[in-house]
């Protein structure tokens, strides 16, 4: 009885172990000293990674319905960072995040308009970041003395997110039911008790509507996808500046491929709350395969998060003064 209890505690404190670890492998002191040695330069990162929510809060308002468009920028991008604050607590957080997006927006935008504009938000970031791993990862072994052991996990990995993205597009072409089949098999083989039909319907408007802005909005489609490359670009301009900061001598393929690796991480570590010590550990690893110390990774894992940090500040005092017009106000010009 005691060990599912356990369970949700058990990934923190063996990331927080690591990370704990790594420190002390590297040296507090000198993490420290790197750190402090960018000074005011740490304002670059921070003003990078707010360009890039911007430019990804642009790509949400024009998956919005039209008539909806018209809210406040600002608004919007503090909803973005409720969702980016959700983030930091590993997957349930995000869907957490995620949904107070919807729910607060709810006023303004039905729900499953919104549900499907902030579905859209996060599947179009997650399918270029795919890409851009894709890219990445055939540059570096292409470009880079990969080690042999190394070489195969990565030419496995780009296949598998080729294929993954090709799927995608099919589906996306198709029109295949991706959210509402797994939901019907689930309540068939009743892993989902009480999955009333309700939420079945639901789940097929924001089907449809996924679909129907592919369809009828094409162009509004593909601008917001492209936004969500030029976010992925700012990531990669971070990266760089980082490096920079840190004295050393980046390129941007450099800055490209170590971007690239690290949503690997991101990706493998999603499962730990605020993905703590594997993302430190993961980004030590990528810089030493780049023939870069683990220490100077450790410090641009740190910088990085600390950057993620301040802008989930943000969101959560944003969330705390948070007031959504309602539709009624909205149309009064209140």
């Amino acid at each position: 009885m005691r060990t599912p209890r356990l369970a949700p505690v058990l990934p923190v404190c063996l990331g927080a172990s690591l990370f704990a670890l790594l420190v002390w492998k590297v040296g507090a002191r000198r993490l420290l000293g790197d750190v402090g040695a960018a000074g005011w330069g740490l304002l670059l990162p921070v003003a990078i990674g707010g360009m890039s929510h911007a430019v990804r809060t642009l790509a949400w308002r024009l998956t919005l319905p039209g008539d909806c468009r018209p809210i406040p920028f600002w608004r919007l991008m503090g909803l973005r960072l409720i969702g980016e604050a959700g983030g930091q607590f590993g997957i349930t957080g995000q869907l957490a995040g995620e949904s107070a997006r919807v729910w607060l927006i709810s006023p303004v935008v039905p729900v499953p308009r919104g549900a499907s504009s902030v579905a859209l938000d996060r599947g179009m970031f997650a399918i270029g970041g795919a890409i851009l791993t894709v890219l990445g990862v055939v540059l570096a072994l292409l470009t880079q003395p990969i080690p042999h052991a190394l070489f195969a996990f990565f030419g496995l990995l780009a296949a598998g997110l080729t294929a993954f993205l090709g799927s995608m597009a099919l589906a996306l072409h198709q029109e295949w039911p991706l959210l509402s089949a797994p939901s019907r098999l689930l309540q068939r083989f009743r892993v989902t008790k009480g999955f009333a039909g309700g939420w079945q319907e639901a789940i097929r408007r924001v089907e449809r509507t996924l679909f129907s802005f592919h369809r009828e909005s094409p162009a509004a489609f593909w601008c917001s996808f492209a936004l969500q490359l030029i976010a992925h670009g700012f990531a990669v301009a971070e990266v760089y500046s980082i490096l920079w900061l840190l004295g050393k001598e980046p390129s941007v393929l450099l800055a490209f491929l170590i971007e690239a690796l690290t949503k690997v991480v991101n990706l493998a570590g999603s499962f730990v709350p605020a993905n703590i010590g594997t993302y430190e550990g993961g980004n030590m690893l990528i810089l030493a395969t780049f023939g870069l110390r683990g220490s100077t990774g450790l410090t641009l894992a740190v910088i990085r998060r600390l950057r993620a940090l301040f802008w989930s500040a943000l969101g959560l005092a944003y969330l705390a003064a948070f007031r959504m017009p309602s539709r009624r106000q909205r149309q009064s010009g209140e």
